[in-house]
């Protein structure tokens, strides 16, 4: 089941730099917004593929459009989601920030230890018997989904199509509805790229428009290396749509499923503190500043050292971080939190 939208006209709220700008378009318009800066990816050439990197959602994936969407229309103390990598630990995040948790129902042998690791982190649990309320594939999943579909439109990249790593198949349905479903929307075709010897994605049966298309494993890994050589280090599966991308022309390539690694809370140096209490001093005289602005007030420290201040800073709670539009660019700025 899918929430079905006819003639959608292309509005946007300019002054949201996130997925929910395009709120206007979608099926299911919560009251209240769970968002932590998902959407808005960029695109950009890497080694001559256009790339829209799906990687720099707040927890790597394309997965946090869904979970924005999920935990705001269907406020819950506990989620009991079916186990689906990268989707899992998503929804952990997401269900956090509202307050709640997930209990994931998995198959041990299943399981990536990395979410594993990831889920427990925020405060979810693992189950391994009983049924799931909640999976992936559902209809708030691809309203989350359809966004990128609106991007690419308010992009325009010059591209013809789109190619999308599948292996349910529900983000290529997701991003064919949403350009059939838009009024006016340029032809973008929707390719969907399958790792050979893999299922046929079972969500690619429902849409007749989805171009349908094989990739040898040998050219997804050597993807993979041509894509960690540039610094992107992603999984199997979202590499196949850029190594297939590779050999065509005319189209963008979705990139998704980081590699998560493990962050710092707090540097250790003397002068890392001394770092932190400048930045808490210059945020106090007043919020809205990017890791720039901060930086420009206390020019003796390092660009990265400011960087690496604020992200230690927000895990530790010090400090809240959000983007805001400035002009046609999404800024991320940084102030003193507030209290609860």
């Amino acid at each position: 089941m899918v929430y079905r939208c006819h003639d959608v006209k292309f509005k946007i709220r300019p002054n949201y730099a996130n997925m929910w700008r395009y709120s206007e378009m979608l099926a299911t318009r919560p009251p209240q917004v769970v968002s932590y800066g998902e959407g808005l990816t960029p695109i950009v050439k890497v080694n001559g593929v256009l790339c829209k990197l799906e990687n720099r959602n707040p927890t790597g994936t394309y997965a946090d459009r869904a979970s924005s969407v999920i935990v705001s229309g269907m406020r819950r103390k506990t989620y009991r989601v079916k186990y689906e990598s990268d989707f899992a630990y998503s929804l952990a995040f997401y269900a956090k920030l509202a307050g709640s948790e997930v209990s994931v129902i998995a198959e041990p042998k299943e399981l990536d230890p990395q979410d594993i690791i990831g889920i427990a982190s925020l405060g979810g649990s693992l189950e391994f018997r009983g049924k799931p309320e909640l999976q992936y594939e559902n209809p708030l999943s691809v309203e989350g989904l359809k966004t990128i579909a609106f991007e690419l439109v308010e992009s325009s990249p010059n591209a013809e199509r789109v190619y999308v790593p599948s292996s349910s198949g529900l983000l290529a349905f997701s991003i064919a509805e949403g350009l059939n479903e838009l009024e006016g929307a340029p032809p973008m075709e929707v390719t969907a790229v399958v790792v050979k010897g893999s299922p046929l994605p079972s969500f690619l049966g429902f849409s007749r428009t989805i171009k349908i298309v094989e990739i040898e494993p040998e050219e997804v890994i050597n993807g993979l290396v041509r894509l960690a050589r540039r610094g992107f280090y992603i999984k199997f599966l979202a590499a196949s749509a850029y190594a297939y991308a590779s050999t065509e022309e005319r189209g963008v390539a979705l990139i998704s499923g980081g590699i998560r690694k493990p962050q710092l809370k707090r540097p250790k140096s003397l002068e890392g503190a001394s770092l932190k209490r400048r930045i808490l001093d210059v945020l106090s005289r007043g919020g809205d500043l990017s890791a720039y602005e901060i930086w420009k007030e206390m020019p003796q420290f390092t660009l990265r050292g400011v960087y690496s201040a604020l992200k230690s800073l927000e895990a530790e709670g010090s400090i809240c971080a959000r983007y805001k539009m400035r002009g046609r660019r999404k800024i991320r700025i940084y102030e003193l939190c507030g209290p609860d």
